[in-house]
């Protein structure tokens, strides 16, 4: 009799639970249900479209800036470096050159990002949810990732390294470097791999020979 009643009662908190979500299923470490890709075979996918590349802004000044500069003002915030900007128009000539097709383009409002996509790839949304600062970063961030972009294009967003790494568990990018994600359309995504800009000026000079 005591053990119907301790399953009756184990049945009835199970019953009561709430329904577990995929975001909620999702592992904390992405990373590590990653499939990592070389650098041609990323290519070779992203020029169909349908994937969501990360990519840390160009090279910056050095690191001065406070914790909470300010967004209307690009002296209170490190800066892009001449070297920075020559990345961030590098990156675009390469993915001209490599017929990798660019549709929405987001950022943060700190001067440095939204100046390496202006220079990359000539437009960008800004969303404040995208400050390193801000609280909703992680979750923006996730959101972005998970959302498959429409067919024959790929979405941008350039960005805070740490911000990927502390939301996906993903390596800390280089300087103008690429993380590819393929969203799920289940709200979830993986990580496929990393591209930095070296191995895209390779791609694009083999192709050109």
């Amino acid at each position: 009799m005591r053990r119907i009643l301790i399953f009756l009662i184990a049945l009835s908190l199970c019953t009561s639970l709430p329904a577990i979500t995929y975001a909620q299923r999702r592992p904390a470490n992405i990373a590590a249900h990653s499939v990592k890709l070389s650098p041609r075979q990323l290519v070779r996918r992203l020029q169909r479209g349908g994937y969501v590349l990360y990519i840390r802004h160009g090279e910056r000044d050095a690191f001065k800036e406070p914790d909470l500069p300010d967004m209307n003002d690009c002296k209170t915030q490190d800066n892009l470096t001449a070297k920075g900007r020559e990345q961030s128009i590098a990156l675009g000539a390469d993915f001209k050159a490599l017929k990798i097709p660019v549709g929405e383009v987001y950022t943060g409002q700190f001067c440095r990002n939204k100046e390496s996509a202006a220079l990359a790839f000539g437009k960008d949304t800004v969303l404040a949810e995208l400050n390193r600062f801000d609280k909703n970063i992680t979750p923006t961030i996730r959101r972005l990732l998970a959302t498959r972009p429409p067919d024959g294009s790929n979405t941008i967003i350039v960005n805070h390294h740490r911000a990927l790494a502390d939301a996906t568990h993903a390596k800390l990018l280089v300087y103008a470097e690429s993380a590819v994600f393929l969203p799920d359309n289940k709200g979830g995504f993986r990580l496929l791999g990393y591209i930095g800009l070296d191995a895209l000026d390779k791609l694009k000079s083999s192709r050109s020979h």
